[in-house]
């Protein structure tokens, strides 16, 4: 005889939103438009163990400016300014009191004494795996990267140049970009994996593995990376059907680095004995030239039909979220134990004080 459970759960999302513009007239030929935008939201979303449900709560703030100088009828500069402040935190909870003697395994790793933010309710779990099961205190496809916390800031700089001369426009440009990523992330170790081989060995007590992050370990990092771009673009049209577009960008991104140096890495595995902490995690290419190629043709000229074909090079930059994960778990400033039991036995771990 077997059954099917099912639960009935209900998500909870709050949310607050403003958005807000102004324009102002600087001068016959100057204009400046401001705009700020202001979202917060919090969610609960329920797991397929109804017991856990995911906390979510994200606040983001926008801030632009743009002034446009009119400095002849050939000669348009314009220049955007830009600020992102984002915070958001997940926190997978329990909806069940949890006992002491679970909820306690290694709480020198925790911040606010094994809760994520004060007043939530929701202390972090261990991740229990069984083989073939719904996985306690996982996310629905069986892992989990909470508590994550994140504060990320990112502003950018632009100048644009645009000038008409005969068949020509041409356009210049440059930009800066800084990121600011201050993150807080697990990957599911705070309270350590408990992994069970079977549904007997989980009512038997008989753990497979187990995995935490140690006593003493720091998996938070202040991540800070920043972006340069050149560009330069000219639209040429040579008939009153064809227009020619040829242009050419470059971009430079240094690598990333921790505002603590909390970072080591193995710039080359073949000679580098021993990791080097400090520095950049990774080193960018100065060689990121993009040209673009375009064209458009009428071959009626009528405006009625157009052929265009175009090309380019892009480069995807790397930013933190691409690392952040696993680069917050490097040795010497965080430690993870993994315990491999043959055959599987009680898994009783303490952790001595700090």
């Amino acid at each position: 005889t077997c059954a099917l459970p099912i639960y009935v759960t209900r998500q909870v999302v709050g949310e607050n939103f403003v958005v807000g513009k102004m324009d102002f007239t600087l001068g016959a030929k100057d204009n400046l438009a401001v705009s700020y935008k202001y979202d917060a939201s919090l969610s609960n979303t329920p797991q397929l163990n109804p017991n856990f449900n995911l906390l979510q709560n994200v606040r983001s703030q926008i801030f632009t400016a743009r002034e446009t100088r009119i400095f002849s009828p050939n000669f348009l500069n314009t220049v955007n300014f830009g600020i992102n402040r984002t915070y958001f935190l997940w926190n997978l909870g329990a909806t069940i009191s949890i006992p002491s003697s679970i909820n306690g395994g290694n709480p020198f790793t925790m911040p606010n004494s094994g809760i994520m933010v004060p007043g939530d309710n929701q202390p972090v779990l261990p991740v229990v795996t069984v083989v073939g099961l719904t996985s306690i205190a996982a996310f629905t496809s069986g892992t989990t990267v909470t508590p994550r916390r994140i504060g990320y800031t990112a502003g950018s700089l632009n100048d644009d140049v645009d000038i008409l001369r005969g068949k020509h426009a041409f356009k210049f440009g440059v930009q800066y970009k800084k990121w600011d990523d201050n993150v807080y992330n697990s990957a599911s170790t705070y309270q350590g994996t408990i992994a069970y081989t079977s549904l007997q060995n989980l009512l038997g007590s008989k753990a497979n593995t187990f995995t935490q992050t140690i006593p003493g370990s720091d998996v938070g990092r202040s991540w800070r990376t920043w972006l340069v771009g050149l560009y330069a673009q000219d639209t040429y049209k040579p008939l009153s059907n064809l227009t020619l577009t040829l242009g050419l960008r470059w971009e430079f991104v240094p690598g990333p680095h921790e505002a603590l140096n909390r970072i080591s890495n193995l710039y080359n595995p073949n000679t580098d004995a021993t990791p080097e902490s400090g520095g950049t995690y990774f080193h960018g290419s100065p060689r990121n030239f993009e040209p673009r190629i375009g064209i458009a043709y009428d071959p009626f000229k009528n405006g009625k039909t157009s052929v265009r074909a175009g090309f380019g090079i892009f480069h995807d930059e790397l930013e933190a979220y691409s690392y952040f994960i696993q680069a917050g778990h490097v040795l010497p400033y965080a430690t993870n134990a993994s315990l491999k039991l043959s055959p599987p036995t009680l898994l009783l771990p303490s952790w001595p004080t700090p």
